[in-house]
């Protein structure tokens, strides 16, 4: 029987898994908690990684090795296509996914730049909240409008990344980043000139705009230096 060394949340362990049960295997199943490895993992891989097939004495790590493996001496059904070009870019697109996915996954589980990550973002989040419920709050008086108000504005976001992607997909490259980024920062400081600074000195009475600006820009100013961003 095959025994798979399986990460709770490694993606690639993931990968194996799928393929060992397209494939019908009897296989088992170790769970390995990647913050807190047994010795013996190491002992069967030098890297001390997950994922790792022991099968006898055979001992197969990287998800790639393994799977290629599994659908090579279990050819039915058969994963990988027939056809050479089909095969190689059905490979591609798989290393692609280890490239521009599964490496966010394993950065974002790293406390050391997870947790920092979430701090900044929250960071940024707060004024960028308040900014948006106190205008809306003071206008209507109604709380749940207010809500409503920061959920859409929050949900703008992701579908703004969405179809930013889906247009810039097809050119992406240095020079369009640089430009995306250019308009995006030319667009929040406009913003931040001609519309929040002046609505915050009318409702003011002194220089609690000042305040509030030198404020904003040491906190963010500490969060760089703290997180090394």
């Amino acid at each position: 029987m095959m025994t798979l060394y399986s990460g709770i949340t490694c993606p690639f362990s993931h990968r194996c898994r799928f393929v060992l049960f397209e494939k019908g295997m009897d296989f088992e199943i170790k769970d390995i908690d990647t913050f807190n490895k047994p010795e013996d993992l190491a002992i069967i891989n030098p890297y001390n990684q997950v994922p790792v097939l022991v099968e006898r004495d055979l001992i197969l790590y990287e998800s790639n090795i393994i799977n290629e493996y599994i659908d090579e001496r279990f050819p039915h059904p058969q994963l990988m296509p027939a056809d050479p070009v089909m095969r190689g870019r059905g490979r591609l697109v798989l290393f692609r996914l280890e490239k521009e996915l599964f490496v966010h996954v394993a950065t974002l589980e790293n406390p050391a730049v997870g947790m920092p990550l979430a701090l900044a973002i929250a960071i940024h989040n707060i004024p960028e909240g308040i900014s948006i419920a106190a205008p809306v709050y003071f206008a209507t008086r109604n709380r749940k409008k207010t809500v409503l108000a920061c959920l859409a504005s929050g949900l703008a976001e992701p579908l703004g990344a969405v179809l930013g992607y889906t247009m810039l997909k097809p050119f992406l490259s240095p020079f369009v980043f640089g430009a995306v980024f250019g308009v995006i920062a030319g667009v929040m400081v406009f913003l931040a000139l001609d519309e929040l600074l002046p609505a915050a000195k009318r409702y003011s009475d002194g220089h609690e705009t000042v305040y509030g600006l030198t404020s904003g820009m040491a906190v963010i100013a500490l969060s760089l230096v703290l997180f090394h961003f």
